[in-house]
């Protein structure tokens, strides 16, 4: 069923040229090739005999009808074949600025030290903030500066509440809104074009982070012996994502101080701003939106271990990496 999905979906987006897409729905071509090896309904198809040709034909009928039963979600981003947004994440400098953080994060997904990677990430941090106050400062116009985008980032079992409390953290700290839908298995994030690459980033990182650290705390059982993982892991999930929130928060906050000495440019009005647009776009793409409870902590010790894993270095000690 998601194979022949993917086959129409590539079928439809193979009909648009590269200047009818927008950055985002290029991106969705080339990771639907990884699901499909199949670029349209008639390749599909093609070469096959009786009765592969009617299973085949039968499983994207059915992938079909699984599309136009979707419910209708707010569009993020201008129909294939219709003006691409102007809002697009590129140019040399941004590249390397995030040649520079994926390699930084990547580093920190791969060491077993909680302190190594609490500075890697914290420094990765560092460069996107650093990035973003600086595209606002060199904007062409205060519009551009201030033009908000959406992008939508999927969000994935088991465990996906904390999950979503840990994006909506990241992206908090970055200047956008996570606005998470349960029943559809992903959350869209709005804000400044090159602000939601860095979300998605560090989201992941972070995400493989918080896993590799709960999986290393092992399986937990009660004093019957019966097995308490799942209230252990999401409590742990939960508060790595409130203490995450919280050492990332102050590093964007510390960076906004150092650009401000550094430029002495009062940067609150421009943050503000910032912040403004991303509400406005927020509100527009979801009138009715309304608040939920966080997930409730009901297992003390994957609370402790959370925070304990959110919380092992101190930001400071992302300094001596600058040579990264």
């Amino acid at each position: 069923m998601k194979a022949a999905a993917a086959t129409l979906m590539r079928s439809e987006l193979r009909r648009y040229a590269e200047a009818q897409l927008s950055d985002q729905w290029s991106a969705q071509r080339e990771a639907l090739a990884e699901r499909s090896p199949s670029a349209s309904v008639a390749e599909a198809l093609s070469g096959l005999e009786s009765p592969d040709r009617a299973a085949a034909s039968a499983a994207l009928l059915e992938g079909l009808k699984a599309l136009a039963e979707l419910q209708p979600i707010p569009m993020v981003q201008p129909r294939p074949g219709s003006r691409p947004s102007a809002v697009r994440a590129g140019g040399a400098e941004s590249s390397k600025v995030y040649e520079k953080v994926r390699a930084l994060l990547a580093k920190a997904e791969a060491t077993d030290s909680d302190a190594e990677a609490e500075a890697f990430t914290a420094k990765a941090q560092q460069l996107i903030a650093r990035h973003s106050i600086n595209e606002a400062l060199l904007a062409e116009s205060p519009d551009a500066a201030l033009e908000a985008a959406a992008a939508r980032i999927y969000v994935e079992k088991p465990y996906e509440k904390p999950k979503s409390e840990l994006l909506h953290v990241v992206a908090d700290a970055n200047g956008c809104r996570s606005v998470y839908s349960p029943a559809a298995g992903f959350a869209t994030v709005v804000g400044g074009a090159t602000n939601l690459r860095s979300v998605e980033l560090l989201y992941n990182s972070l995400l493989v982070q918080a896993t590799s650290a709960m999986t290393r705390a092992g399986s937990k059982r009660d004093g019957s012996g019966r097995s308490r993982a799942r209230s252990f892991r999401q409590s742990f999930l939960a508060s790595f994502a409130v203490r995450i929130g919280e050492r990332l928060a102050e590093s964007a906050d510390e960076t906004v101080r150092e650009v401000a000495d550094e430029t002495g440019t009062d940067l609150v009005p421009v943050m503000q701003l910032r912040r403004e647009a991303v509400d406005a776009k927020t509100e527009e793409l979801f009138p009715n939106l309304t608040m939920r409870a966080a997930t409730r902590i009901s297992d003390f010790e994957g609370h402790v271990a959370g925070r304990a894993a959110a919380d092992r270095a101190r930001l400071q000690g992302a300094e001596a990496l600058d040579s990264a």
